[in-house]
């Protein structure tokens, strides 16, 4: 077999201790990695979360059949016909297949896929000093500056967006087959077998396919692999490129027409997209002139990464022009000359100028024409991956050079152990932000005041928790913020201030909030069912059925108005319509208790009791803290004649009152006030007999309750 002068044979046995050095980098890897995002596994969902899982019915899979699986390949609820990134759609339905919506699972296999990203790329980067090229001056140190290039990428804080916020799975999943598709590339270029060669190639191949069906960025990797080829693998890459003009120009077809198909089969149109600009807050020329600062942005984050730098929202001012602000001339100068000489030095400085052209062509989707939003920490996922190659070598030169020093190469060493526990400090210290959705977006408020997102987001988190008055100043600050991501986002926040002074009793406040959200949208289906609550409220019925039918209108499947319009077909007796409208509320996890609880009375008052039963039990299982669905199950079960079932409500309905009394009021004044619906109340004289029956037979404490009930029950005979 003739040999060829750029391979060399990687695949004979390397010694048992060259086997034992890979073995415990990845088990080194696995230490950092863990160490690192060790509180990271109770963080909550956030911002894309809701809309792209726990909100998203196409992931909820129940049960493993085609038809299930199927609807996770289309988890776009926008484009449901279309394949949307189907591998991290597929991983994230397993998860709820697992565990529902509980996030620890999914932090979980983040954590995984973040460190087989890191061990892949230990192993791509062992792989590289392996090739002809770079051997001889690196091979003795390959181990070490791999395993140092990947642990400074991996435990590094500019990551934590990526593995920490849930739903960039998809970002870091594209980088875990990314890097594994560069590996095979790598080990194919090293073997002599031909057969192996082919292996290794099938292998990339299909990898980058996974890449791709798990985010749209992995397109750029046959110009990653192009760079790779020419600025490591050749010796000489003018020649090489010579010689190989036909492969140069299928890897730039190849990256073009992946790119151009998905967009016409995503949007129906070669540049639809740039419609999307209309909702932007900038033009497409100011997009193109701001990224070159965004550009050198992230990577002063990567190089100089204090937690305090990091941020779910950053404020960044548009470049207008060429020189306003002046930092985008300067920006584009360094840009242009930094490319310019990582090209005339590769062949002096070739593990250099690769890393950095690897950084920015690996940036060119998201930092482009496309209109997205101008910042965002986990963008750099794949383009940091190969930052500290260079760092890494350089490092490992000073220990060569001062290999007879051992003063210089204890202070090399303590240098290295600091920045490893500073960044792994800070990463740490970075998750934290991500505990919860009041922690994320106080940390964003704070850091960049100005934008609007943070504020709306803050005051949705106050408003969740019952902090109104909290919630209304934080929507009053985004309103009053310069900084949009979308033109007509604003309009959220007039629908959320309406529903926070609804929710604290201040009607007319409410309803011109309501008002003003209509005026920007008039299609706003959440405020004009608010606008029919109010209505309702007030005794108009006609002005509130108006408005709900013009919601479901604007939107029929959107589960809080038909939640509204359930409650409000309930109050006129419509039992039947309130049924179709609860089913479909049902479809919100938030609110799919409350739906149940519904679809149980009614039920209940048809006698259909086994499924009122069925929808009060997973009510009950959603609302644990509220007594309503266990007294409607108590009195279900008495009903059924199931008496033994009905005593143990009552034994559950004692314990939730413990030592409660105001709770155990509440429950007697929600019996006897029967509610607003006909014919779906609570009987008294059936739920108080059995409640009073289980409080007598239990301890001393409970005496107080039980004559209570006894008293209510002498004293009114007319309870039903």
């Amino acid at each position: 077999m003739t040999r060829h002068p750029y391979l060399v044979d990687s695949d004979k046995h390397r010694p048992l201790s060259e086997a034992k050095k890979i073995l415990f980098s990845i088990a080194t890897l696995a230490f950092f990695v863990s160490l690192t995002y060790s509180n990271s596994f109770q963080c909550s969902w956030h911002l894309d979360d809701f809309h792209s899982i726990t909100d998203n019915p196409s992931i909820h899979l129940q049960d493993l059949t085609w038809e299930n699986v199927r609807k996770t390949l289309h988890s776009d609820l926008n484009y449901p016909e279309k394949l949307y990134r189907p591998v991290a759609g597929l991983t994230f339905a397993l998860n709820f297949f697992v565990s529902g919506a509980d996030p620890f699972s999914y932090h979980l296999v983040n954590l995984m896929i973040h460190w087989l990203s890191s061990s892949l790329l230990f192993l791509f980067v062992y792989q590289t000093l392996n090739l002809p090229s770079l051997r001889q001056k690196y091979a003795s140190s390959a181990c070490s500056i791999a395993l140092l290039s990947a642990v400074l990428w991996a435990i590094n804080p500019v990551q934590t967006q990526s593995v920490t916020y849930i739903v960039q799975r998809m970002n870091s999943l594209a980088g875990m087959f990314y890097i594994m598709s560069m590996t095979f590339y790598a080990m194919g270029r090293t073997a002599l077998d031909r057969k192996r060669q082919l292996l290794y190639g099938v292998l990339s191949f299909t990898a980058f396919v996974f890449s791709f069906g798990s985010k749209e960025n992995a397109a750029l990797l046959p110009l990653s692999i192009l760079l790779y080829e020419g600025f490591l693998v050749q010796a000489d890459m003018g020649s090489w490129i010579k010689r190989n003009k036909t492969c140069v120009l299928m890897a730039l077809t190849v990256f073009l027409t992946l790119s151009l198909l998905y967009v016409y089969y995503r949007r129906g149109s070669w540049l639809s997209f740039l419609n999307d600009y209309e909702e932007r807050p900038f033009t497409l020329a100011q997009r193109l002139l701001t990224q070159p600062r965004v550009i050198l942005f992230y990577l002063s984050l990567i190089l100089y990464p204090l937690p305090s730098r990091m941020s779910i929202a950053h404020s960044f001012d548009l470049s207008t022009s060429f020189f306003n602000p002046l930092s985008t001339f300067f920006a584009i100068l360094f840009t242009a000359g930094a490319v310019v000489f990582a090209v005339i030095s590769r062949k002096k400085y070739p593990i250099l100028s690769f890393s950095f052209l690897f950084f920015l062509v690996n940036h060119l989707l998201e930092s482009s024409i496309f209109p997205l939003e101008l910042v965002f920490e986990h963008r750099n996922y794949i383009p940091s991956m190969v930052v500290f190659f260079p760092v890494a070598t350089g490092i490992s030169h000073l220990f060569k050079r001062y290999e007879s020093s051992l003063g210089m190469r204890i202070v090399l060493a303590a240098f290295i152990v600091l920045l490893l526990v500073g960044l792994g400090h800070a990463t740490y210290i970075r998750n934290f932000a991500w505990k919860t959705e009041e922690t994320l977006w106080a940390d964003a408020s704070m850091k960049a005041p100005d934008q609007f997102r943070p504020h709306h987001n803050l005051g949705v988190a106050y408003q969740k928790q019952g902090r109104l008055r909290e919630a209304v100043s934080e929507f009053e600050k985004a309103l009053q913020s310069k900084e949009v991501n979308r033109r007509t986002e604003k309009v959220v926040t007039y629908y959320q201030l309406g529903r926070a002074y609804h929710q604290l009793g201040d009607l007319q406040n409410a309803k011109g909030f309501y008002e003003k959200a209509l005026q920007m949208d008039a299609n706003l289906s959440h405020a004009l069912a608010g606008l029919a609550v109010l209505y309702g409220a007030e005794g108009n019925t006609g002005a509130a059925s108006v408005y709900l039918e013009r919601a479901l209108k604007a939107d029929s499947e959107d589960p809080y108005v038909n939640f509204n319009m359930g409650l409000h077909c309930m109050k006129q007796g419509e039992t039947d319509r309130a049924e179709l409208h609860f089913k479909k509320a049902a479809a919100a996890e938030d609110i799919k208790g409350s739906a149940h609880l519904y679809l149980g009375m009614i039920c209940k008052q048809r006698g259909q009791l086994g499924r009122a039963a069925m929808y009060l039990k997973a009510s009950a299982a959603a609302n644990p803290k509220d007594v309503t669905p266990r007294l409607h199950l108590l009195e279900v079960y008495y009903m059924a004649g199931l008496e033994g079932m009905s005593l143990q409500e009552g034994e559950i309905l004692s314990e939730m009152i413990g030592r409660d009394e105001a709770l155990f009021h509440q429950m007697v004044e929600l019996i006897l006030n029967k509610g607003g619906s006909k014919d779906v109340h609570l009987s008294g004289r059936v739920i108080f007999p059995v409640l009073h029956d289980v409080l007598s037979r239990k301890s001393q404490k409970y005496d107080v309750y039980a004559d209570y009930l006894k008293k209510v029950l002498d004293k009114d005979s007319k309870i039903e």
